[in-house]
């Protein structure tokens, strides 16, 4: 597998419960070159994020299981991603609010497409991205971004979706060494940032899968950190 081929388009990810206005946002986005991906929920937009990592986010305020200001704090405290959001509430303060929690614009509905294309281009153009290769190779380990599948020197692993997240967001970073908390807030969002004890049995799970648990290292009282086959880890702290 060739760990150096990026995507060739801008992925967009889209948390809107209305279906018509889902429907139009990712029309008009695929006609204006982009990629897309699209959710009803803020659950399902945070784990969508968390595995494809897009390029734009643009969210709705008003989700059916949450606030989307709600992902907006969620996503901004793990990824630096441009985020748009679309609401139907003009409220001065609420609108404050949102830009407080790690938005980077809004449009108010109902919208004009050409508007709220010119303010997703903007805040690309604010926050610009590396964008992420569709496989990363980290020593022995083959991670395929999009089909969210490992292998091990060629022999493919099963992980379920939480161990592939949790392992994404170590090989992003090898030799980086993340908290307990980064680790818990990017997997599982900020309210589990205390609960170490889900970290550690996932992590513990992934370890056996992987048929070699020096390749995780635990860093007591601090975090872990993957450690290429026979490198050594950098003391630089997530």
């Amino acid at each position: 597998m060739d760990d150096t081929q990026p995507r060739e388009r801008t992925l967009a990810l889209v948390v809107e419960d209305d279906p018509d206005i889902q429907l139009l946002i990712a029309r008009h986005l695929r006609e204006a070159g982009f990629d897309v991906i699209t959710s009803a929920t803020a659950a399902d937009g945070f784990q969508l994020w968390s595995e494809r990592q897009p390029d734009l986010l643009l969210v709705d305020l008003m989700l059916p299981d949450g606030s989307g200001r709600g992902l907006v704090r969620q996503i901004r405290a793990a990824g630096d991603v441009p985020i748009v959001v679309v609401t139907a509430d003009a409220n001065e303060e609420s609108l404050v609010a949102t830009l407080d929690a790690g938005a980077d614009d809004y449009v108010t509905k109902p919208f004009r497409v050409n508007e709220l294309l010119a303010r997703a281009r903007s805040a690309m153009r604010r926050r610009p991205r590396e964008r992420e290769p569709d496989t990363i190779q980290v020593g022995s380990l083959t991670i395929s971004v999009v089909d969210r599948r490992v292998w091990r020197s060629s022999e493919e692993v099963r992980v379920t979706p939480t161990e592939f997240r949790l392992l994404l967001q170590l090989a992003r970073h090898p030799n980086r060494v993340f908290t307990h908390g980064a680790l818990l807030t990017a997997v599982w969002g900020p309210e589990y940032a205390d609960e170490p004890h889900i970290l550690r049995v996932t992590l513990n799970r992934l370890r056996n899968k992987l048929g070699e648990p020096a390749l995780i290292e635990n860093r007591p009282a601090v975090g872990y950190v993957l450690v290429p086959d026979g490198g050594d880890a950098q003391t630089q702290v997530e």
